[in-house]
């Protein structure tokens, strides 16, 4: 991976890359130097991981300017650590748990909470007038898996 990452690098030196990880991985040997060496934000897929360790990992991270966001189902992440959040729609591939009940609602009370946060909802997005909808109610970006 360390080799794909630099080869990347080398071509597209001035994109973004977002490097997608389990929390819990973050306190792997090597993990957050692969990371703040080639990557310019960091899809963390919440986990239960004790508070202390998230916020030292996250310090590292946001030292290097990395932007972190969040990826859950969990509209009750602390987001004082994320820069962000990708909101996993009980319809999407994946599905963590199914705690959020009224998608568009939580999309719309995340974004009166935190105004500067970015917010991405995926999952169940068919067509345009989903992502339109989305948008319209206040989400920085749309993800969209299979269409």
């Amino acid at each position: 991976m360390k080799l794909e990452l630099k080869r990347f690098r080398e071509i597209h030196k001035n994109i973004s890359l977002i490097i997608t990880i389990q929390e819990h991985r973050l306190s792997e040997n090597g993990v957050i130097d692969l990371i703040t060496k080639y990557g310019t934000h960091c899809e963390i897929l919440y986990r239960d991981v004790s508070e202390n360790i998230r916020r030292k990992n996250f310090a590292t991270l946001k030292s290097k300017n990395i932007k972190i966001i969040a990826k859950t189902m969990n509209s009750f992440v602390n987001m004082e650590l994320f820069d962000g959040i990708i909101f996993k729609n009980a319809k999407s591939a994946g599905r963590i748990t199914n705690e959020i009940q009224n998608f568009e609602e939580s999309i719309r009370t995340f974004v009166s909470m935190y105004p500067n946060k970015a917010i991405i909802p995926c999952g169940g997005v068919g067509n345009k007038s989903d992502v339109d909808n989305l948008l319209s109610i206040g989400s920085t970006a749309v993800g969209i898996g299979t269409l």
